[in-house]
């Protein structure tokens, strides 16, 4: 197959058509490379989770930076004795009222791990950082592994929790 130049001297230069695709091909790549390696950035990462009220805490696979936005929303329910009026959602037990209700009746009371959130409620750690999510919390300015539990202190045993909570953990990547 033969090229036509425009060049004098044909073996000196390369044909015009391969010269035009490698200027079409560097125009493109300066366009994709850049976008593919910022998508890291932009990244949106999206878990769900089991939570059985057995547990102290689960890993969730999940370790967030400071500049993450992070929202965890629970769902299901979990009681904390074989009464069915033990079951609560993520929220918990009021803190108020399961110490009014349950601290010299129930044989089963205990003080909670973090006894400032309410009973049986849904917990992260996030490293260091712990909190209450109950339904839906949405935070940034923490980083760490992600981990969720149930805030009770008989987990198992004679006295132990039933059911699970579901929590999807939705995390945006920071900038």
């Amino acid at each position: 197959m033969r090229y036509r130049t425009t060049a004098r001297h044909p073996e000196t230069r390369a044909p015009r058509c391969v010269r035009t695709s490698s200027v079409k091909l560097a125009i493109v790549a300066a366009l994709l490379i850049p976008a593919f390696f910022s998508a890291t950035a932009d990244e949106t990462r999206r878990v769900a989770v089991r939570v059985p009220g057995t547990l102290a805490w689960v890993d969730t696979g999940l370790t967030v930076g400071h500049d993450d936005r992070i929202t965890i929303t629970g769902s299901g329910e979990v009681c904390f004795n074989e009464h069915s009026e033990s079951c609560f959602p993520p929220q918990g037990y009021p803190r108020d009222a399961f110490v009014k209700d349950y601290f010299e009746l129930d044989y089963s009371y205990c003080e909670d791990a973090h006894e400032s959130f309410d009973h049986a409620a849904l917990i992260a750690r996030i490293g260091e950082t712990v909190l209450q999510v109950g339904r839906r919390i949405t935070l940034s300015g923490v980083s760490g592994r992600v981990e969720l539990g149930v805030n009770d202190c008989s987990l198992e045993g004679e006295y132990g929790n039933s059911g699970a909570y579901r929590a999807v953990i939705v995390v945006e990547g920071g900038e």
